[in-house]
């Protein structure tokens, strides 16, 4: 076994374990709103609610920040940790704004699918904050290596998705409709890798 130097209690644990909870519910939230054959009118509403709660949950880390002189984690990984998550709910919430503006209402087959795969790898997310409480070098190592999976698959639906444009969307302007709304949701896939970043290089510090 390792040696500890960090608490698994330590509460910045329990921020980022807050902040990945909340990109959690909004993936959830996106994918049992795509479970009917329209969206909810309220969507954007709803998402809002979510990128505030992360808004929160950062703020209260760099108020921590600034009342701390000491912290068990280097100040740079909690920061970035913190934004990694907010930074997937404002992407996420940027791709519903999207939708919501261009009045796409109805979803399709592919979007389902592309949101039920950034839900496994989401949920993987937190996974990787609960691995990091133990500073197991073979807990955290294969909780990432499941996020960098999951990412992966991601990529391939954004890639057959892609494949696709042209028969999906014979028109010009629908096409890039829904190009900019999936190349918002795959930029939030791509931002996965920074939480698994940090928390290699808390496990390479702290171990």
């Amino acid at each position: 076994m390792p040696i500890r130097r960090i608490a698994a209690n330590d509460p910045w644990f329990e921020a980022f374990e807050s902040a990945a909870e909340i990109v959690r519910a909004t993936t959830g939230a996106l994918v049992a709103a795509c479970a009917t054959d329209r969206l909810p009118y309220d969507l954007l509403a709803r998402s809002k609610v979510f990128q505030a709660r992360a808004n929160l949950v950062l703020l209260e880390v760099h108020e921590r920040l600034d009342e701390s002189f000491i912290t068990s984690l280097e100040r740079e990984d909690i920061h970035r940790m913190t934004t990694s998550f907010v930074d997937i709910v404002e992407t996420l919430t940027a791709a519903v704004g999207r939708m919501d503006a261009f009045g796409i209402d109805r979803p399709t087959e592919p979007l389902r699918q592309f949101l039920t795969a950034l839900d496994a790898l989401a949920a993987a997310l937190a996974g990787v904050v609960t691995a990091l409480r133990t500073l197991h070098p073979a807990v955290v190592t294969a909780a990432c290596a499941e996020v960098d999976r999951l990412a992966a698959e991601v990529d391939e639906v954004y890639r057959e998705i892609q494949r696709g444009y042209a028969m999906q969307h014979a028109d010009a302007r629908d096409l890039l409709r829904w190009k900019d709304v999936y190349d918002r949701l795959e930029r939030a896939a791509v931002l996965s890798f920074q939480v698994v970043r940090v928390a290699r290089h808390v496990l390479m510090r702290h171990s």
